[in-house]
């Protein structure tokens, strides 16, 4: 490194390379010293320097170079990782879809749920919040089938809202005015089958069921001659007024969705059963046999006629109440909830459904317009179906009372005339009217394990931009106890831009280069002799192959993870289901409730796999993590981390230790303590939780015991242990 001079004799330069301190260090650890004068040589070439500072200043110097070319293909795998993640989906705007939909449908009230009062009212204003944002008929594309009295009736409200257009049927010189009577009557026009005959003419569709016969006056209205009616053909649709403009960048094409798993009753035991039959006597008695006694009660007041102290014996025709186990879910449900033409049988038998899955629980789903139709009349109560006269109530009687009720043979409805009364109508009125407190539940009863209600929103965009599909769903809980757990999701998914795959294909190249390094391949020369003239081809151009040690097995490891991640996520990305063209092919016509539910279903099905993807890749992070803290260990300045937990590796598995034992025995004791009144010490797993949530000071619901002393006492012992004994 410098030029020596000794009494003015001149020395040859020499240069310094790090064999040189490492054969120092050898003879010095074998105990052997240089001579007088070779020491005497050297001190003088580096005059004023620190012999070991400056061997260690070397050896780190060829570190560095050695690892430089590593080092930089490692940069260039994390970019590219991280970058393949970020593109992945637009996260931004998928963050703020998020928070706008959390919003919309009052996420944060969902805490303050716990009774099914309040569960029915959240779901109405769930839905009433989703046809708003309904810039369409959605109940046209949804439900099926679906009755055209009542949708068009500007009395009924639980069906075909329509806010931000209107029936064209409020001005006869409208081009596109729509005669509702014709269209109610089935009445077509002599303009919608001159001088082209409709497409669903018996004549085109070989008498399928459904089609229109246009040589037959019983459709065709020959009065007056130019007339159209709009709604009966697909060459002549209602073409729907505007009314307002739709004012949100977020649509939904579908009716909200509802579905549930429901657990199988299994007979109580214990109490519930002698309560049952040994003191109500529910289910045991019949009206054509003879009974004992079961709850009786004694009449303050003495009969009337015979003036004689009465006791009035009283049972039940089924179980007060039934047991169930959560554990087994149902696979058939009969479904009894109101609908405008439901039967008698339809509200006491019930129509059966068979399950389907949805994460692999059986579910029973149903599109509704109206919590109405998750419920149903209470029989003998206070929704009365009256006579066609509308102004005597004479007739107004309860038609879940008798299968014989005149309403069940009502087959018009009254819909058709705004003046006409019918049983039908009228009934319908009286239970639309009642509040969802004063009805019977048919959905959420003491059987249901688990209650969703869902809505597929869609964030259009421009070109160049992609679409985002999001499902918004809120999801109830019922455990053993009947306790209700209320949580939202929002689950989207997206296109992937171009520039992704460009990003997985420069992820999947820099990691088998960089995986090239983790057998530390290295070409050299050997040394020879000082006196040796010739170097051997052979041996110049040698390759050498170090003895792996952890570091390379780690770069293995990445490199192996990066490439797997990689082409897992591009298979989930190029593989069915393909949630937005599925959606587009759901909502074309001939479709049925079915397919949209699938469609949901893999919207579900397919943000599980993405789910799984990311775990993959917060993995494949912590390993890269992981490497990065190894390459800037290279650097004493920047070894901290490394330094840090290796040197203090052996106080920290002795400090877990003590700890582990400490936390344990205090959340065994916190959890039996006041687990019965705090819910989020109910559960081991839950006492866990919270206390490390007081280690970075957040108290939590433990505030309500605050005042406890055992309470004190407890976090007077886990402060003490936990933070000052240590």
């Amino acid at each position: 490194m410098g030029l020596g001079l000794r009494r003015g004799k001149p020395r040859k330069k020499k240069q310094l390379q790090s064999d040189d301190c490492d054969d120092e260090d050898e003879a010095l650890a074998a105990g052997v010293r240089p001579k007088a004068d070779e020491e005497d040589e050297f001190a003088v070439q580096i005059k004023q320097l620190n012999r070991r500072a400056f061997c260690d200043r070397i050896r780190l110097e060829e570190k560095l170079r050695v690892s430089f070319t590593h080092f930089l293909v490692f940069v260039l795998l994390i970019s590219s990782f991280l970058g393949s993640r970020i593109e992945y989906d637009p996260i931004e705007r998928i963050a703020a879809i998020h928070e706008n939909m959390r919003q919309r449908y009052k996420a944060k009230e969902l805490n303050d749920i716990t009774t099914v009062n309040e569960m029915q009212g959240y779901i109405q204003e769930f839905i009433i919040t989703s046809y708003e944002m309904a810039s369409a008929l959605v109940d046209a594309n949804t439900l099926e089938p679906m009755e055209l009295n009542r949708c068009f009736d500007k009395e009924v409200k639980d069906i075909c809202r329509l806010k931000y257009w209107s029936l064209p049927d409020y001005d006869l010189s409208l081009p596109s005015f729509v005669n509702l009577e014709d269209l109610v009557e089935d009445y077509i026009g002599r303009e919608n089958i001159y001088p082209i005959d409709t497409s669903i003419s018996c004549a085109n569709t070989n008498g399928e069921a459904g089609c229109i016969d246009t040589t037959s006056s019983t459709y065709v209205k020959t009065d007056p001659p130019k007339f159209k009616t709009y709604g009966l053909t697909p060459e002549d649709p209602i073409i729907m007024k505007s009314r307002l403009d739709y004012p949100q960048a977020s649509v939904i094409p579908f009716s909200p969705l509802v579905w549930m798993s429901t657990a199988t009753q299994v007979p109580c035991d214990g109490f519930g059963n002698q309560y049952n039959t040994d003191i109500l006597g529910a289910g045991v008695c019949r009206a054509d046999q003879p009974c004992k006694p079961y709850s009786k009660f004694t009449n303050s007041k003495p009969a009337i006629r015979t003036g004689r102290k009465q006791t009035i014996y009283i049972t039940y025709e089924e179980d007060a109440f039934t047991c169930v186990d959560r554990e087994q879910l149902a696979t058939t449900f009969h479904d009894k909830s109101w609908s405008p033409w439901a039967t008698y049988d339809d509200f006491h038998l019930g129509r059966e459904m068979e399950a389907n899955y949805v994460n692999g629980e059986p579910v029973f789903y149903k599109f509704v317009s109206d919590i109405s139709y998750l419920q149903a009349p209470i029989i003998n109560g206070d929704v009365h179906a009256c006579g066609p006269d509308c102004a005597s109530t004479d007739t107004c009687t309860d038609p879940l009372a008798s299968e014989n009720h005149p309403m069940w043979s009502d087959t018009i409805g009254g819909y058709s005339d705004g003046t006409k009364c019918s049983y039908r109508r009228n009934w319908a009125t009286a239970y639309q009217a009642t509040e969802p407190g004063d009805r019977r539940n048919t959905w959420i009863t003491m059987n249901t394990t688990s209650f969703t209600i869902a809505v597929v929103v869609i964030t259009p965009q421009m070109a160049g931009i992609a679409d985002v599909v999001s499902l918004v769903s809120t999801e109830f809980y019922f455990d053993q106890v009947g306790k209700i757990t209320a949580s939202m999701q929002v689950r989207s998914v997206s296109d992937t831009s171009t520039e992704w795959k460009y990003w997985v294909i420069a992820t999947i190249v820099f990691s088998i280069i960089f995986s090239l390094f983790s057998f530390d391949l290295r070409c050299y020369m050997p040394k020879g002799s000082k006196h040796q003239k010739d170097v051997n081809l052979n041996q110049l151009f040698s390759v050498s192959v170090e003895k792996p040690d952890f570091t390379s097995y780690l770069d293995l490891l990445c490199a192996v993870a990066c490439v797997i991640q990689s082409i897992w996520a591009y298979i989930v990305e190029i593989s069915p289901p393909f949630p937005i063209t599925d959606l587009i092919e759901a909502l074309r016509p001939g479709t049925t409730e079915e397919d949209y539910f699938q469609v949901v279903v893999k919207i579900i099905d397919y943000q599980g796999q993405i789910l799984l993807t990311d775990y993959c890749a917060m993995f494949v992070t912590a390993l890269l993590f992981m490497r990065f803290c190894l390459f800037l260990a290279l650097h004493p300045r920047l070894a901290v981390l490394v330094d840090t937990l290796v040197e203090s590796s052996d106080d920290l598995f002795h400090f877990m230790v003590y700890l582990t034992g400490i936390w344990m025995i205090l959340g065994l004791f916190a959890h039996w303590q006041f687990g019965r009144e705090l819910a989020k010490y109910a559960t081991f797993g839950f006492t866990i939780w919270n206390q490390f949530l007081m280690i970075v000071g957040e108290l939590g619901s433990a505030a309500e015991v605050k005042d406890s002393p055992i309470f004190q006492l407890y976090m007077g012992v886990f402060i003490f242990v936990t933070l000052i004994a240590p």
